[in-house]
């Protein structure tokens, strides 16, 4: 008798030590695929941008099993999403978009290609990427001034900044390449200080940097703060093109060309000079 419980209890004994190695066994598993899952499968998408929403930082839950993104929003509020909401479209901002959507007409853009022609009040229509269509495409828009403007919150907001992700920043400005605001593709437009943004108004005349001399024209640069002659010429188209040419070879892109249509002939003029080794201005003889 007293064999066999001897013999019982030790198989008992066995069957609980195995029971508890499997278990282990199994925890151990469970979390080395866990981690791989972790840190192989879940892409990183700090940094990257989905509608309305900047992801700030990854916050994953006690199980391990959903991950969470705190995002903050163009309107400054700060939500937590999971990658499934984000990655698919489904959330584009913390519910702002929805709160701030007019009850208006339903209206379809223009659409050639790769590019989406807005409408606007008064006939207008503002010219942007298909691409970016899903961040504008809830808000009703208004020609204002030369510009798209629609309203957040009782807020003109410009549609460039909404593209720009400017909104709200008084230190910074959009700048439009070749002066047509209403062109909001984002080969067209860029970030800028107001400085530079003001280097890129219309001048008053057409032909900057130029001014009648005798029988025909000067023309001038400023560069830095100097004032550079470029040469006499015996028009005025001359002397302008003479202007556009060291600014496009001197300056940071953003200084409004008098012929913004003749950039590819200037680029080629410029390209042939550097290759002769011959500067196009010879500031050294000419600095007044």
């Amino acid at each position: 008798m007293g064999t066999d419980i001897e013999r019982w209890e030790e198989t008992t004994f066995r069957h609980e030590i195995v029971c508890q190695i499997a278990s282990s066994l199994v925890n151990f598993i469970n979390i080395f695929f866990e981690r791989i899952f972790m840190e192989r499968v879940i892409k990183n998408l700090v940094g990257m941008r989905y509608g309305l929403l900047s992801v700030d930082k990854m916050i994953a839950s006690g199980n391990h099993k959903t991950v969470l993104w705190e995002c903050t929003c163009n309107c400054g509020k700060k939500i937590t999403i999971s990658t499934s909401e984000l990655t698919s479209g489904k959330i584009i901002s913390c519910g702002c978009i929805k709160k701030n959507k007019k009850k208006c007409k339903k209206w379809i853009p223009r659409i050639e290609g790769n590019i989406y022609y807005i409408p606007l009040t008064q006939g207008y229509e503002a010219i942007i990427d298909k691409n970016k269509f899903y961040l504008i495409k809830d808000y009703k828009w208004h020609y204002d001034k030369g510009y798209a403007r629609t309203s957040i919150n009782h807020e003109k907001i410009y549609m460039h900044s909404i593209l720009l992700n400017i909104k709200g920043n008084k230190n910074i400005d959009c700048d439009h390449r070749l002066g047509n605001t209403l062109d909001n593709r984002m080969s067209e437009i860029r970030i800028a200080t107001p400085t530079l943004n003001g280097y890129n108004q219309k001048p008053k005349n057409r032909d900057k940097g130029t001014r009648k001399a005798g029988n025909g024209f000067d023309a001038n640069i400023v560069i830095k703060g100097k004032n550079y002659y470029l040469g006499h010429f015996d028009t005025q188209i001359e002397a302008s093109e003479a202007y556009d040419l060291s600014s496009l070879e001197n300056h940071d892109g953003y200084h409004r060309l008098n012929y913004p249509e003749n950039i590819e002939k200037y680029k080629e003029i410029l390209k042939n000079k550097k290759e002769e080794g011959i500067a196009y201005r010879q500031l050294d003889l000419f600095e007044q």
